[in-house]
């Protein structure tokens, strides 16, 4: 496992460069540097959203009574998306652009599944009349 991190490391700036000049076909060099400039400065807003949202979670942990399952992956994923952001390359923008809108977006859409109580006894009757005639 170790020597596919490792490889993968090494091969990164290659495969970066490779990339650079394909997309080079497509898109100006100016556009290029200026979206690596944009997601460099995201990727440090990033880090500085993680730092935030670890010392919320600890205090979250440290409070009795507190549910505190999960707590830390947004901010580790957060931090995750700002280095992989700081990188400048378009491979590694994409891969933290992904992170980074999990991290937002992906633990949103649970809190739509929750149950309703059980409203026996509750129904409301009424009656419905068309005025268009």
């Amino acid at each position: 496992m170790l020597m596919k991190v490792f490889t993968i490391i090494l091969l990164l700036p290659f495969i970066e460069v490779v990339f650079f000049i394909l997309a080079n076909n497509f898109l100006s060099f100016t556009n290029i540097v200026f979206i690596i400039l944009i997601s460099g400065i995201i990727g440090f807003y990033n880090l500085s959203r993680a730092k935030v949202g670890a010392s919320k979670a600890i205090r979250l942990i440290l409070e009795p009574q507190a549910d505190y399952k999960n707590q830390m992956l947004k901010p580790l994923l957060y931090c995750i998306s700002g280095l992989l952001l700081i990188i400048p390359g378009l491979i590694s923008d994409s891969v933290g652009l992904t992170v980074m809108l999990y991290a937002g977006l992906g633990f949103r859409t649970k809190g739509h599944n929750t149950k309703q109580a059980d409203k026996r006894g509750a129904t409301i009757e009424g009656e419905y009349d068309s005025e268009d005639r």
